[in-house]
Order: structure tokens, then sequence, then C-alpha cells
């Protein structure tokens, strides 16, 4: 889970928020719990790969279950493509303009092919990549964390002015960095014991990374923030500022070491979300192919890597980043309101918890829907409208084989 959002988003939170910045994250960490709750009781249910798919299907039908998967699939691959360009951000030193777009978006495309690579390994070394990432990402940013502590009294007692306030953009952004907890559940079907192990990391997870994600936001608006100055790069200008060069550096390799994680891991998760559609016969067979000798679904990872490349050049961290965090909206919104269907149509009874967990859940979601714009909407629209189609030729040409 933490892969760009920490690294990429302080900064663009502080020109939004100033000294609110880490009172966001926290608020919307606390606000997001009973989703999380959510989430984790359907993972009760489930071993199969899918995840959010499976749930939305079984509570309300095919076209529904697709509809979700389209739309995880497309969240994700902005994420993927808005996180791609933050490492060439900084690991590239792109600050104030000091990096061409060509020389970013040669290194944007690099990082990518590197990522499709590991993801056509064999799931357990990849599974061996994704340990020792984030081993080498989270000992540098706890470290980077705690020597912060000193400062934060002086933000507290004079906190940063935003330099542009805009408290909406700055909670959809917030959200950009805690959402993606429900990626795991997508892979269920390659887990031992999905329906023990899921629901205690999910929880587990969420609640680690709140704590690490405010920690870090607060160090960096108590350290280095200034309205006006550009930092592409928020993380390492804080290490460098209290470590000097040598701290800067560890801040780069923790970055680099996360965000590469990250992108592998969605990669990994996205590819499984096209092989699952296509098991229910909701895409062309081609995406269901398994290499015989890894044993991965090499066309699906084919396809997300090219899909993902294309968008990652068409676009900044920013706008990419909101575009995800509308198009998850509405899978969330349909999970929330699938835990009860699913849990009365296998005979299980809807808690008083649950029921006010979902109630919760889709208030919230609601409402953060609201704070996107009409623009993201219309275009979340035309790539559903896009999916459904290409559903509907595959059902037609499966038909008329038959």
């Amino acid at each position: 889970m933490i892969g760009a959002g920490i690294f990429a988003l302080p900064y663009a939170l502080a020109q939004r928020a100033g000294g609110w910045t880490p009172l966001i994250i926290l608020g919307i960490g606390l606000a997001l719990l009973p989703l999380v709750f959510t989430f984790s009781r359907l993972s009760q249910m489930f071993d199969e790969t899918g995840g959010p798919i499976l749930y939305a299907e079984e509570a309300f039908g095919p076209t529904q279950g697709f509809a979700v998967g389209w739309l995880q699939f497309l969240s994700v691959a902005a994420s993927t493509a808005a996180n791609a360009n933050a490492l060439s951000d900084y690991l590239l030193g792109s600050k104030a303009g000091g990096t061409s777009e060509l020389v970013h978006a040669i290194g944007t495309l690099s990082f990518l092919l590197l990522v499709l690579g590991l993801n056509f390994m064999p799931a357990k070394q990849t599974a061996r990549f994704l340990v020792l990432a984030s081993i080498a990402k989270l000992v540098p940013l706890v470290a980077i964390a705690v020597l912060a502590v000193p400062y934060l009294a002086d933000a507290i007692a004079n906190p940063a002015a935003a330099e542009s306030w805009d408290p909406g953009q700055a909670i959809l952004l917030a959200c950009y960095a805690m959402i993606g907890f429900e990626g795991m559940l997508t892979m269920a079907g390659e887990a031992r014991n999905p329906k023990r192990d899921m629901p205690r990391a999910l929880v587990s997870m969420f609640l680690v990374c709140t704590m690490v994600y405010a920690l870090v936001a607060a160090a960096y608006v108590a350290t280095v923030y200034a309205p006006g100055k550009v930092d592409s790069a928020p993380i390492a200008t804080m290490a460098s500022a209290m470590l000097g060069p040598i701290g800067g550096m560890v801040a780069l390799f923790a970055v680099g070491a996360s965000i590469l994680g990250n992108l592998v891991l969605v990669v990994l998760g996205n590819s499984r979300r096209l092989y699952a559609m296509q098991q229910q016969g909701n895409l062309p067979t081609w995406f269901g192919a398994i290499h015989q000798g890894s044993r991965i679904p090499g066309n699906a990872v084919l396809a997300v890597g090219v899909f993902v490349i294309a968008l990652a050049l068409s676009g900044g961290f920013v706008v990419l980043a909101v575009l995800s965090v509308a198009a998850r909206l509405v899978v969330y919104l349909a999970c929330a309101a699938a835990l009860p269907v699913v849990r009365r149509r296998r005979g299980l009874p809807v808690t008083a918890v649950e029921k006010v967990a979902v109630g919760l859940s889709i208030t919230l979601c609601g409402w953060l829907a609201l704070q996107s714009s009409v623009e993201n909407w219309r275009g979340l629209a035309l790539a559903l409208g896009v999916g459904l189609a290409l559903r509907q030729l595959t059902r037609r040409a499966g038909a008329m084989t038959t």
C-alpha cells in the first residue's frame, strides 16, 4: 500500500492545506475504517481470484460485477501511471523544470518496462522481490519520521499557511494515498488461506499505513515546506535538510524501492483482474492465456503494461491521482452495498456492526464522489461504456461460436 503517495503527496497536500495536512490524513484514515472493515468481512467469504469483481457479481449480477472490475482496472492503471511519473520526478531530479519533458518521459517508460519484466517472472519470485522492497522502503521512511519529531512542537504552535487553500482537493489527494488497500483481495486465489489471512492483513496494514503517512506528512510540513517553493521530491528534500546529502541519498533509495515495489504489485493485481474478467466470459480468451513455464497470465500482464505506459505518458501525477480516486469510489460504493446482499444470499445474518459500517461507508463514498469534477465523471462514463461494449462483443462472439 505504501507506494508513491507518501513520497509525492506531502508537498501537493501542503500547498492546499498547509499545517492541516497531517490532520486531514488522519481524518481520512479514520473515516475509511468502516469501509476497510466492510472489505475485511467480504474477504472472509471468498477464496477465488477477483476480489471486488466477485463481490459485486454475486450481489448484483454479472454485468455489475464486470463494471466494478473494469472501473477498478481503470483506477489502478491511472494510479500506476501516476506513481511512475512520481518515480521519474524523484530519481531524475525533476525540480522546477530542471529535467526536460523528453528525459522525464524516457525515464518513466524505462521504469515501467522494468516493472513489466518483473511481472513476467513466476509469482513466487515476484513475491520475494516485493518483500525485499517493503523492508527497504519502511526502514528509512520510519527513521525519517522519528528524526522529525523534535520539529513537530513548533509546527503545531506555528502552523504553515497553505499556498492556495483548497480543502476539497486536499481531501481527494489524501484519499489517493489511502486507497488501494483492497488490491491484495484480487489475488486471493493465489494465497494459501485467504479467508483467514486476508482480513487480518487488510486491517493491520491500513492502520499502520495511516500512522506512517500522517507522521511523515507532519514532519515535512514542520521541517522544509514553504509556500510558493516548488518541490517535486518532498521526502528527499526533508531528509537532506535534516541529515545532509547522505540523508537525501537514503531517502532516494527508499523512494526507489517503495514506488518500484508498488508498481510491481499493482501491475500484478491488475493483470489478475483482467484474467478474472476473462474467466467469467467478459473479455476475449486472449486475456486468459497462461504461460506454460511461469504459470502467469502473460497476455493480461502485457495488456496492463501497454495501457499503463500510454496513460503515464499522457498526464502528470495530480491529474492521474484524482482520476484514480473517482473510479475507485464507484468500486467502493458497490462493494459496501454488496456486503449485506451476499451475506443474506448465503443464509448468514447481517450484524448491527456490519449495518453501521455499510451505512457509514456509503455515506462517505457518496460525499467524496461529490468532490470530483464533472469532467472526471464524464471521462469515467466514457471509459465504462467502452468496457461494456467490449464485454458485449465478447459475449456475442462466444454465442456465435457455440
